[in-house]
C-alpha cells in the first residue's frame, strides 16, 4: 500500500471511571477533547469520529482520517504526539488495557457507514507474513460474493466499506497467536434491529456460505475485547 493514499486510523481504548464533576476534578470530556483538538490541528488531518461500543460502553473507538500514512507518522514523531499520549493516559485505562491502533485503506467511502445512526464494525485476521498474492486471492473471493448488494438492498444498510489494514500496533493486538488484524469492515444501519434482521435472511446465509472459502486462507475473526463484530454510535468531531 502506498503511504500517499488516504488512511483511516482506528484507536480502540478502554474508558476509566471518573470522579463526580461536582468534585471539581478534570472530567473525561475536558481531557479527551483537548487530545481531539491536538489531532485536529495536525497537517494532513481530514476528520475524526468517536463513540462507545453499544454492547460494552467501556470500549471506545476513535476513528481519524488522514490524507496519508506519512502524515500520521509525522504526527507520531512530533512533540504534539506527547501531548496527545498524555491525554490518552489520563482519559483511558491505558495501564491495564493498552490501546490498539489499526490503519486501514478502505475501498469505498466509509463516511455513509460511520455517520449512520449505528455502525457495524468488524475486524478479521490473517497469519503473519501473508503475501500480497494471497490477499488478491482473498479479494477475488469477496468479488464473487455480492456482499455490498445484499447489505444495501436486502439489509437496508445506509452504506458500507471494507479494506485491508496496512499495519497495527501492537502487531498481534486483537488476534490469535501467529495472526494479525488485516481486514476491516464498516456498515451503517438505521438501528441494530435492522442489522440483526438482515443477518436472519436467506440472502445473508448465502453470503456467509459464499465466503466460507476464506477459511482455506486461515482468514479468522478478530478478538477485540472478546468480539470480532460489534456496533458503535459515532459522533463527528468538531
Amino acid at each position: 500500500m502506498s503511504s500517499s493514499q488516504a488512511i483511516t486510523e482506528t484507536i480502540v481504548l478502554r474508558t476509566k471511571t471518573f470522579p463526580d464533576p461536582a468534585e471539581g476534578k478534570p472530567t473525561f470530556s475536558s481531557i479527551f477533547f483537548n487530545s481531539a483538538h491536538t489531532v485536529k490541528a495536525q497537517p494532513g488531518f481530514i476528520r475524526q469520529y468517536w463513540g462507545n461500543q453499544v454492547e460494552d460502553p467501556t470500549v471506545f473507538l476513535w476513528s481519524i482520517d488522514w490524507k496519508s500514512l506519512e502524515d500520521q507518522i509525522t504526527f507520531e514523531k512530533s512533540n504534539h504526539y506527547r501531548i496527545f499520549k498524555f491525554g490518552l493516559n489520563n482519559a483511558f485505562n491505558i495501564e491495564e488495557f493498552p490501546p490498539l491502533l489499526i490503519y486501514t485503506k478502505f475501498d469505498h467511502d466509509p463516511i455513509p457507514a460511520i455517520e449512520a445512526p449505528v455502525t457495524e464494525v468488524a475486524f478479521y485476521t490473517v497469519p503473519y507474513g501473508t503475501k500480497e498474492e494471497t490477499k488478491r486471492e482473498i479479494d477475488a473471493v469477496f468479488a464473487n460474493v455480492p456482499v455490498m448488494e445484499g447489505v444495501t438492498k436486502v439489509g437496508k444498510s445506509t452504506g458500507g466499506a471494507t479494506g485491508w489494514v496496512s499495519k497495527t500496533n501492537p502487531q498481534n493486538g486483537g488476534a490469535v497467536e501467529g495472526h494479525t488484524i488485516a481486514y476491516h469492515g464498516v456498515f451503517g444501519y438505521a438501528s441494530i434491529e435492522d442489522h440483526m434482521r438482515w443477518r436472519e435472511t436467506p440472502e445473508h446465509a448465502q453470503v456467509i456460505e459464499g465466503l466460507s472459502e476464506l477459511s482455506k486462507f486461515d482468514f479468522k475473526d478478530s478478538d477485540i475485547f472478546g468480539k470480532s463484530m460489534f456496533h458503535v454510535v459515532f459522533k463527528k468531531g468538531s
